[in-house]
């Protein structure tokens, strides 16, 4: 037994009480003892500290480049991807220790029903125009759950250690991922369309995009037993559960779940032994704070199921109302956009949302700035005001390019509707972003 300090008390000496044990920074997830701690030498320690700078910058010893690569391996070694388009032909396995880093505007296309297994740390950060995409090649329907011959089958996180960085995805797309298996050898065969988290908290999800997965629970993503993870600012919407969880499926877990929004998701069958929602929560409490949850198919139950009222602020989801700022409204969403759920000038959701001490992006989904009138809206998107640059447009409009092809410059017309900045982007063939154009004072 190791020598007791000088105010220790009492034997035995190995028991701290009512002493700051000085964990260096839990609210970033690092549960590592400082240098000084009083716990430090007294009991089992599982983190090793080294000398000087804990936290140094990441060097990535391998690098992938070029228009279109071929993937389909495991990662061993920090490893950054820079292309247009990644083709995976096999499972991807990221080593514990190890991180894959994929950039703004790559492509991660799978050609047929493999999976990215991340026992070590997985980084996708795009932004509001390059974001990064995982898709299929051929998806199999994403609302049959008779077979997944070629969809690809989500990002899986089981039992990945506390020791490794946290994985975030920002500006990214998930879409057309399956798990939709009825043997239940695991649960990440049949739950978590495009993402399952068991016994791990160390993921970020922000100004991300679900749709068009499918799962016999949680068809775009399962959390079970303590994924305490971060989501938020992100839509979810077409995604289709056979049983419950159109959108989410928690288990055992208490994430932070804030300014989503969640419409359109599809249940295809009552399982009676639980009862159904976009979200559902079994033993579980989320912090359910300034979310959109509506017009998901749930039969008859709310569209999030178990919500807890000391854990849910500031939402408009259906089926719930009448304490801590939640509504039941319809929130007016305009129609005919890129995406849908984005706010009129109507709706009920503006300037509705709460403070909460909550961790926000300078930007929403689609670029504008995440608060416009001194106070947050709930959902995803930020309403803009009339005479804000950064206003939704109206009407999605193809401009005429003259010459065409242009050789060697061209001319764009267009109209607008004030005198103000103008923005123009200009996409490729396969959608990506070739060029932006920003005029300073556009002439009505």
């Amino acid at each position: 037994m190791p020598s007791p300090w000088a105010d220790a008390g009492s034997a035995p000496y190995n028991n701290i009480t009512e002493n700051d044990p000085m964990i260096s920074d839990p609210e970033n997830f690092d549960f590592r003892l400082d240098a000084d701690s009083p716990a430090k030498g007294y009991g089992c320690e599982t983190f090793y500290i080294p000398e000087g700078n804990r936290f140094k910058e990441k060097i990535y010893s391998s690098e992938l480049t070029g228009n279109n690569i071929g993937i389909g391996v495991t990662i061993t070694e920090n490893t950054v991807v820079k292309a247009d388009t990644v083709h995976i032909y096999d499972n991807i396995l990221i080593d514990n220790g190890a991180t894959l880093n994929i950039s703004a505007g790559t492509v991660m296309l799978f050609h047929g029903p493999f999976n990215i297994i991340a026992e070590g740390t997985l980084i996708a950060e795009g932004t509001a125009e390059e974001r990064v995409t995982f898709t299929s090649l051929e998806p199999d329907p994403y609302d049959d759950f008779t077979s997944n011959k070629n969809s690809w089958r989500g990002i899986i996180f089981d039992k990945t250690l506390a020791t490794n960085d946290s994985s975030i995805f920002r500006y990214c797309v998930f879409e057309y991922a399956k798990s939709i298996s009825e043997a239940m050898d695991r649960p990440s065969d049949y739950s978590g369309g495009a993402l399952f988290s068991n016994s791990f908290s160390k993921i970020k999800i922000e100004n991300c995009i679900f749709r068009y997965n499918a799962a016999i629970y949680g068809a775009s993503i399962t959390l079970f037993n303590n994924s305490n993870v971060s989501i938020n600012n992100s839509l979810f919407y077409e995604n289709y559960a056979k049983n419950n969880g159109s959108v989410l499926c928690v288990i055992n877990s208490y994430p932070f779940i804030y300014n989503n929004t969640m419409t359109d998701n599809k249940l295809s069958a009552y399982d009676g032994n639980y009862q159904p929602g976009a979200i559902f929560n079994f033993r579980s409490k989320p912090f359910l704070a300034n979310n959109i949850i509506r017009r998901s198919h749930t039969f008859t139950s709310p569209q999030v199921h178990y919500a807890k009222p000391q854990f849910t602020f500031s939402n408009n989801i259906g089926g719930i109302s009448g304490y801590n700022g939640n509504i039941d409204e319809d929130p007016a969403f305009l129609g005919s956009q890129i995406f849908p759920g984005i706010i009129s000038e109507a709706s009920p959701c503006i300037d509705k949302g709460g403070d909460y001490d909550l961790e926000q992006p300078q930007f929403d989904l689609i670029g504008n700035p995440r608060v416009s009138n001194g106070t947050i809206d709930m959902g995803a998107f930020e309403f803009q005001p009339e005479n804000s640059i950064s206003s939704v447009p109206e009407k999605i409009q193809m401009l005429q390019i003259y010459p065409n092809p242009a050789n060697p410059s061209a001319r764009i017309t267009f109209q607008a509707k004030s005198n103000s900045q103008a923005e123009i982007l200009i996409y490729d063939t396969t959608g990506k972003l070739a060029g932006k154009f920003t005029f300073a004072n556009a002439v009505k």
